[in-house]
């Protein structure tokens, strides 16, 4: 199902255009194809005369900014999955410390 209900035509044939284009494109491709289409939204908004169209390329501009959004954060999650895995090991290395001797070692 398309996005945009005004632009049912981008997902003829059962797969929505911005799928194909993000199952083509590299994470950093696509988030600089979402950046991308929301500066061409936003630049040309004020040059439409009609107050729906200039509407509609704000809401265009929006949506493109929070797909990009949601791309982002989705990235920090995923790195800081890998973070935390490469730290786990570590982790369970350290010799476990009871509160008595927690506070010698800052004493020391």
């Amino acid at each position: 199902m398309s996005r945009d209900p005004n632009s049912t035509y981008y997902d003829a044939g059962g797969i929505e255009t911005l799928i194909i284009i993000k199952a083509k494109l590299t994470p950093k491709q696509y988030q600089g194809y979402l950046l991308g289409n929301a500066l061409k939204y936003a630049c040309r908004l004020m040059h439409k005369k009609k107050g729906k169209e200039k509407l509609r390329d704000a809401m265009k501009a929006k949506n493109y900014m929070s797909w990009l959004a949601d791309e982002l954060l989705a990235d920090s999650v995923k790195k800081q999955a890998r973070i935390a895995k490469d730290y786990k090991p570590a982790i369970r290395k350290l010799p476990a410390m009871n509160h008595s001797e927690l506070a010698k070692s800052k004493q020391s």
